[in-house]
């Protein structure tokens, strides 16, 4: 027996400070991923499609890393500022499909189409596979869409964000801009 308030000792249970770490890096033109080959080199910061030819597609890519010890993962969202548009005011059409249902690359883009797939493979919701399928693009929109999902910490969790665009001769000429944003969202 020990007498009270002699020589005890508590378990304790040590905690770490919150880790969150984020990286971004533009790929050269060439690198295969997700099922294509990439024939634009992108920036950290931006994606330049250049000159659009007519009726054939622009791929381009980011390479994204997560690392993060919060206890129950995280999600990376993605939302566009505005369409594609001009200073003339013309857009270039994204494609059709939402995040939550993506489907193929549309074929003969009438007059245009934009869009992206992720290659993180086990998003969340109803259908968290749906970009499993290297041939699945969905739309930017201006409300936040998830395109990286982990319900547990990672360390150096990478997968590439492929863009991808095709015109045809319907649509106006000029330079096209938009603002893509990233969000990237700890679950501690």
């Amino acid at each position: 027996v020990v007498p009270y308030g002699m020589g005890e000792s508590y378990p304790s249970v040590l905690v770490s400070d919150a880790a969150l770490s984020f990286g971004i890096a533009g790929l050269p033109a060439g690198t295969s991923t997700e099922g294509v080959m990439t024939d634009i080199e992108t920036a950290t910061t931006s994606v330049s499609f250049g000159t659009l030819p007519f009726s054939a597609s622009r791929i381009g890519a980011h390479r994204f890393t997560v690392t993060t010890n919060a206890e129950s993962g995280y999600q990376l969202f993605v939302f566009q500022r505005q369409d594609l548009v001009s200073r003339h005011g013309y857009n270039i059409n994204p494609v059709a499909h939402p995040n939550e249902n993506p489907d193929t690359w549309p074929t003969g883009a009438s007059p245009s189409a934009f869009g992206y797939h992720t290659g993180d493979e086990n998003l969340s919701g109803l259908n968290p596979s749906r970009f499993s399928n290297n041939n699945s693009y969905a739309r930017f929109e201006t409300v936040k869409k998830e395109v990286s999902y982990s319900a547990i910490p990672v360390d150096g969790f990478s997968f590439d964000l492929v863009y991808r665009i095709e015109v045809d001769n319907q649509q106006a000429a000029g330079d096209y801009i938009t603002d893509i944003v990233y969000v990237l969202v700890p679950t501690f």
